[in-house]
């Protein structure tokens, strides 16, 4: 009886070093991904909602806030979620405020307006077709003057760079927040 006890708690243990292990590789090949991918994408990514760059260069609206323009009528820049990394075989596509939907791909945008829901159901506001995103996987809602992320109970988790949230998190711009092998990115 001891001997199998003894077998059963070396299983175990051998079971807890692999998975131990597999937690290592993975958050190592997510910020790798991250380092690889470099930092936020250049012009050639165009908005989801489809404003031109004249618009944009008009109106202050641009990415990231980079130069010097100056915003005409105190309009402030949108806070958007930009697709920074995309897996090969995921489909994302966004539902936009007129009800249209559009695919993202990598360097365009999603502005935020309120806020969005994440994840594989289609009646969310960004879906996003991965394995390793569930049905309903992330929430951003504006509050208290802010952007807030939470994980809405996925199986594998929401990652803020590179660190799994555990409760609610005010967003910051340049923020990553990673879903299975997708990386969006928090920017104006």
């Amino acid at each position: 009886m001891v001997e199998n006890l003894l077998w059963l708690a070396r299983l175990l243990f051998l079971g807890l070093i692999y998975w131990f292990f597999f937690k290592l590789i993975r958050v190592v090949t997510v910020d790798l991904g991250e380092i690889s991918s470099g930092s936020r994408p250049s012009g050639e990514g165009q908005p989801v909602e489809g404003r031109s760059g004249e618009d944009e260069g008009r109106s202050g609206g641009g990415r990231g806030g980079r130069g010097n323009q100056r915003n005409r009528g105190g309009a402030q820049p949108v806070p958007a979620l930009y697709l920074r990394k995309k897996p090969e075989q995921a489909e994302i596509y966004a539902r936009l405020p007129d009800g249209q939907e559009r695919a993202i791909e990598a360097g365009q945008a999603v502005p935020l307006g309120e806020g969005a829901s994440i994840g594989q159901n289609p009646d969310n506001r960004i879906v996003v077709m991965e394995s390793f995103v569930s049905g309903r996987h992330a929430r951003i809602y504006r509050q208290d003057g802010g952007y807030w992320v939470e994980d809405a109970g996925s199986t594998n988790g929401t990652f803020l760079n590179g660190r799994r949230l555990k409760k609610p998190h005010k967003l910051r711009f340049g923020d990553k927040i990673a879903l299975g092998d997708t990386v969006f990115e928090f920017a104006r």
